[in-house]
């Protein structure tokens, strides 16, 4: 029996899969923060008594606040007047208001595993954490327990999914007390090893490490640093951005 093709039923044509959705996010990145003795004496209004470092950023205010995030490297503490009052070089202590004015500025993010975390010892660590909390800033590399420290910072940026991890070569020989040694993460192959493994037991779109290394005004890294580079991305990491040396190195 012949059919008639116009009684046939139309072929079924598969609807497109739809494009996947693309977001984009940008990061902008700074290396140390830290206050000198003449940043502290150019801060200072001695009709106040009071410290205000906003003046500092007000040229970069404005390309630190275009991204969608900002991370820097908080190398000082911010462990109050003490005994000791606010210092520069060698052991770094600043007043509050520094971190305000980070936070005018643009920042979000600030490492805090450096060679001055404990410029005001173990107490300043802590302290200098709480005012970092207390503004709202993200952190990473110093903790004031084993439970924080086992914790992967995460945020989420236009939808895109951030782990980040810090470490440092030391602490300028100042010891870390044995029974406090979550308090900071030192760059040790054990560590980079847990922390990065962790972050990707988290699934993360974007894993970044902060690690603080490298030879200070040394405008290549040398092949020690490279090699700890090449070990976090090895475990895991997306991008690295480390700080110490104080210049622009490739």
């Amino acid at each position: 029996e012949e059919t008639n093709p116009a009684q046939e039923e139309p072929e079924t044509v598969p609807e497109p899969e739809p494009e996947p959705e693309v977001y984009t996010a940008k990061i902008t990145a700074t290396g140390d923060l830290m206050v000198h003795d003449k940043q502290l004496l150019d801060a200072y209004n001695n009709q106040t008594d009071t410290y205000d470092f906003n003046f500092a950023f007000a040229k970069v205010a404005p390309l630190l606040s275009r991204a969608d995030y900002t991370i820097g490297n908080l190398e000082t503490t911010l462990a109050g007047l003490g005994t000791r009052g606010y210092t520069g070089y060698p052991e770094f202590n600043t007043p509050d208001s520094f971190a305000q004015a980070l936070k005018n500025a643009g920042f979000d993010f600030l490492t805090t595993a450096n060679n001055h975390s404990y410029d005001r010892r173990y107490d300043g660590l802590v302290q200098t954490l709480h005012v970092l909390n207390e503004l709202g800033f993200g952190h990473a590399g110093t903790y004031s327990s084993a439970e924080a420290q086992n914790e992967v910072f995460m945020t989420e940026i236009n939808n895109i999914s951030f782990a980040i991890v810090s470490f440092t070569y030391g602490t300028n020989g100042i010891p870390v007390p044995e029974d406090k040694d979550y308090s900071i993460n030192l760059l040790t192959e054990e560590v980079v090893k847990r922390e990065l493994q962790e972050a990707k037991s988290l699934n993360p779109d974007i894993i970044i490490a902060l690690p603080h290394m490298g030879n200070e005004y040394e405008l290549i890294p040398n092949e020690q640093f490279v090699k700890w580079a090449d070990l976090m991305f090895a475990e895991g990491a997306d991008i690295v951005l480390a700080s110490h040396p104080h210049v622009l190195q490739p």
